[in-house]
């Protein structure tokens, strides 16, 4: 089995970024609540999102210093994968809105130190 780069795992994460941005465009969450395929679009990229921002610093620990809410993005996660019907709303809209762009920021702040070199 290959093992997946770190810049692998960063341009996944902001590929995804663009797939959650483009969803919540224009979006209220009077929107978010009513409307069960955007909650569930929400919450389908988000749970991907934190799966591979999971998965890149369980491979390379020297990266969790760069990502500043990792223990709260992985309660999440968990949250989302194994109780999904007891996640709130709220909470869901809040890390998509409030907590993703930051992770967004601090992905390609990451990316940019990898630079072409990924070993």
């Amino acid at each position: 089995m290959t093992l997946r780069k770190r810049k692998s795992y960063c341009e996944d994460i902001l590929e995804l970024s663009g797939y959650l941005e483009e969803s919540l465009e224009g979006k209220t969450f009077e929107d978010y609540k009513t409307d069960w395929r955007l909650r569930f679009q929400v919450e389908r990229i988000v749970a991907n999102i934190t799966d591979q921002l999971v998965q890149m610093v369980n491979m390379f620990p020297e990266l969790k210093a760069g990502i500043s809410k990792l223990k709260d993005i992985r309660g999440f996660r968990n949250r989302i994968v194994h109780a999904y019907k007891h996640v709130s709303d709220k909470i869901v809209w809040d890390v998509a809105n409030n907590w993703m762009p930051e992770l967004f920021d601090e992905v390609r702040a990451i990316l940019a130190s990898i630079g072409e070199r990924d070993d």
